[in-house]
């Protein structure tokens, strides 16, 4: 494997862990506003869209 394509794939998740983060922030921000539903099925349905 060459140096490029280990950079390119070291880039590419260094972007994924980069939206997982954001997506985990606001996940975060949300549960602690009251946005959602702790402990329902409702605030699981509610989680999964914003994953």
């Amino acid at each position: 494997m060459s140096n490029n394509r280990k950079i390119s794939i070291s880039k590419r998740t260094e972007i994924i862990d980069g939206k997982s983060k954001i997506k985990a922030y606001a996940l975060f921000e949300s549960l602690i506003n009251g946005s959602i539903e702790v402990g329902t099925t409702k605030g699981l349905q509610q989680i999964h869209v914003m994953v």
